[in-house]
């Protein structure tokens, strides 16, 4: 008998695109929302995939598909959540946290690519996720000197917007120089990419930051570099 498709993240039955990739579907049985596990790559697409990441990142074989068919829940109860991922990577060390807790988090270095750390999940399963959290599969690479995966940083509100669907708050961090001055081509300028002491927020008068909840503002030294952070959600 053939298996059927089941969805780890909320137990709906679900169908495979030709490419592998879950059809879009919703979390629960009456089609309110959209399961976050929509798109994402499943079975053996999702293997040869995840194996490349194990070259950079080694973890155990068990832990490499992020959808994965599973028992349907006892009759009269509600369907049981998984349980967390033993091999769910650790927060950068040089990640601040937020009220003693580490958040899903994007930052933006002064130079190379844009970093993308999600909490419970296995070395493996973020590459996957990251590369579909701009709904494009780009291209992510493990970054050791930022333990992280990353992506090109022109991804960065699409990343950014994405995680804050899917989580109550993200931390936003970027590196910048504090003696860098705020020129008229800086606040001319539209986008969020911006290393001056402004942090971008001049940038098209701050409205690339439109619909976002500002929750708290920090700053820290990495390595002797000044990093501005935000707690963020969608207002």
């Amino acid at each position: 008998m053939a298996e059927i498709p089941v969805c780890q993240d909320c137990c709906q039955i679900v169908r495979i695109a030709k490419d592998g990739s879950v059809e879009t579907h919703s979390s629960d049985p009456y089609g309110e929302r959209s399961c976050e596990s929509s798109g994402l790559l499943s079975g053996r697409v999702a293997d040869i995939v995840a194996a490349s990441a194990l070259r950079a990142h080694p973890v155990s074989q068990d832990r490499m598909r992020p959808l994965a068919p599973r028992r349907a829940a006892a009759s009269g109860g509600p369907p049981r959540r998984p349980t967390a991922d033993p091999d769910a990577m650790p927060a950068p060390t040089w990640l601040p946290k937020w009220k003693g807790g580490s958040l899903a988090s994007v930052v933006l270095p002064a130079s190379g690519w844009l970093g993308v750390w999600i909490p419970g999940l296995s070395s493996p399963t973020q590459a996957i996720r990251v590369q579909n959290l701009t709904q494009r599969n780009v291209t992510s690479a493990w970054d050791a000197r930022m333990e992280c995966w990353t992506v090109n940083n022109q991804h960065f509100l699409a990343v950014a917007k994405s995680l804050m669907r899917t989580h109550k708050m993200i931390l936003v961090g970027r590196e910048y120089n504090p003696r860098e001055k705020c020129t008229a081509s800086c606040k001319n300028a539209r986008g969020p990419l911006c290393t001056c002491s402004c942090q971008a927020k001049h940038h098209g008068g701050g409205r690339w930051m439109a619909n976002w909840s500002v929750a708290g503002e920090f700053g820290s030294a990495v390595n002797g570099r000044a990093w501005h952070w935000m707690v963020t959600s969608t207002a």
